[in-house]
């Protein structure tokens, strides 16, 4: 069923540098006791139900950023004025001021219904929100002037909006096909649509050490494609890490936290069979074997091993592989050259704004799977074609989400 979405994060992006204002802190029983303060952040949060519209100086917080990395929370401003009612559409106006920093914000109520449940919609299952269609008239909406919540903007009409440029996109229900009924018992739903785009499968271009041991571009583990699909850490190339995608990853763009509970987090195979071609017996698998079951199992042990797979990994949502989109038992044609249909993915108006390449209206997209050769390679799946290989600096591949759940409603 359609619910009201009561929770908005406004996050103000404010990370600049305040020398001007910077201050020492004091006082005994202050843990940041003796630290200088060199930058902060605003947050705005509203806390805000259908009953209750008053906005106040509870709904800021400030986190002060110290010259050793920590911080903590500073109360030492004030918003004017200080109390006022929001309500859909007004896009309130307020100062915020601490020290000789003054700034003007807007704020707003969130009146967007989301998926929270999984709902049948015809072919498809509707669940969860992304942005998709370009708002073809702005004409009376006031956006927010930053990201609203988590990777959104927000118009003063009440909806989420995705931004490309100078142009914004609803956010509105994902809709998803069933894969399969029965992956390892459970069911495996895939987007319509490729909902992202403009994305590179690996944030590295070289090989890396990470924890011991030597990790190509095209590892799945440490991907950017991973990374964002589960906001994971990113692992770059002069050896330091990123949070780049901890708040606006697709988990958290798409699903509130009732939404996620209903993901199963699985076991995602990274081995050699998962990136097997299971309809040809004789092909030379990426784990070194041949002659195959039709199942796509090997007759014969391992031999010349590639070093380009990787570990399983235990996610939520995941990228389809070669294995997944080669298998005959989850309805993909024997003969996958172009009569794979039920593979194709639809590009959206904001994937396409992304940069996902559109061919008469379908597009090419990213699996998981890496190019047994060349560690500056991956697989994607073309128009019909279960898959190619392609470079992995590639950024007109679009992103192609799947999750697990345990049922669906008839």
């Amino acid at each position: 069923m359609q619910i009201r979405r009561i929770l908005t994060l406004l996050t103000i992006g404010l990370s600049i540098l305040c020398f001007s204002c910077s201050a020492t802190t004091g006082g005994d029983s202050d843990p940041n006791a003796g630290k200088t303060e060199i930058d902060y952040e605003v947050f705005v949060t509203h806390l805000l139900t259908e009953d209750s519209n008053i906005f106040t100086k509870n709904n800021v917080i400030v986190t002060a950023i110290y010259d050793d990395g920590t911080t903590g929370t500073v109360t030492d401003f004030t918003i004017e004025p200080a109390s006022f009612e929001v309500t859909v559409g007004n896009g309130t106006e307020f100062t915020f001021k601490r020290g000789n920093d003054i700034r003007t914000f807007k704020a707003f109520k969130a009146n967007q219904n989301t998926t929270d449940n999984i709902i049948k919609d015809g072919s498809v299952y509707k669940f969860g929100d992304f942005a998709k269609t370009k708002l073809t008239s702005t004409a009376g909406i006031v956006f927010s002037d930053n990201i609203a919540r988590n990777g959104w903007y927000i118009g003063s009409d009440g909806n989420y909006y995705g931004k490309v440029g100078t142009d914004y996109y609803k956010v509105e229900p994902i809709e998803w096909d069933l894969y399969t009924d029965n992956y390892n018992g459970k069911k495996l739903l895939v987007t319509h649509n490729i909902i992202y785009g403009g994305l590179l499968y690996s944030e590295s271009t070289q090989d890396r050490i990470i924890q011991g041991k030597t990790v190509y571009s095209n590892n799945y583990e440490y991907s950017n494609l991973r990374a964002f699909l589960n906001g994971k850490t990113l692992y770059l190339d002069d050896g330091t890490t990123s949070d780049k995608y901890k708040v606006s990853n697709f988990l958290n763009m798409a699903f509130t936290d009732s939404a996620k509970n209903k993901i199963l987090t699985t076991t995602v195979k990274n081995d050699g069979n998962s990136s097997n071609d299971p309809t040809n017996t004789g092909w030379s698998r990426i784990d070194g074997t041949k002659n195959n079951d039709e199942n796509g199992n090997p007759l014969n042990e391992p031999t010349n091993m590639t070093p380009y797979t990787c570990s399983d990994t235990q996610d939520k949502v995941f990228a389809l592989s070669v294995f997944d989109c080669t298998n005959t038992i989850y309805g993909v044609a024997s003969d996958c050259e172009g009569n794979s249909p039920n593979l194709n993915r639809r590009v959206t108006e904001f994937s396409e704004a992304l940069g996902v390449y559109n061919e008469s209206d379908i597009g090419y997209y990213m699996i998981r799977t890496p190019y047994y050769k060349q560690a500056d390679m991956i697989r994607y799946v073309q128009i019909g074609h279960c898959y190619r290989s392609i470079l992995l600096s590639d950024s007109t591949l679009g992103v192609v989400p799947a999750i697990v759940v345990n049922t669906l409603p008839e």
